[in-house]
């Protein structure tokens, strides 16, 4: 936040709400990584499982990997395989490598 009170960055700041007062108010962890392993957890859900109203109630990842493929039909450029699961990341390698077959 700003002096002023303006947020400057409001979409970290919901995040940040979010994890809060979904998984860590109230809890007590016994030890640092309790807490890592649960906020770790949290991002995974976030991500990757909670369906999101502006997106047609599908996840964030699931959104990105179907505008992403339609990126790939629209260039035209349908021999590119993709490989993994959305959000593991192997998909962009197999675009970015130019890998065909």
């Amino acid at each position: 936040m700003s002096r002023k009170g303006n947020c400057w960055n409001t979409l970290i700041e919901s995040l940040w709400g979010s994890l809060k007062v979904g998984r860590l108010y109230g809890v007590r962890f016994e030890t640092c990584r309790q807490a890592m392993d649960e906020v770790i957890d949290w991002l995974n859900y976030y991500n990757h499982r909670r369906p999101h109203s502006t997106l047609g109630l599908i996840s964030p990842m699931k959104f990105e990997y179907q505008w992403f493929v339609a990126q790939l039909e629209k260039s035209h450029n349908k021999h590119v395989k993709m490989y993994g699961l959305p959000g593991q990341g192997h998909f962009y390698k197999a675009l970015l490598l130019g890998s065909s077959s």
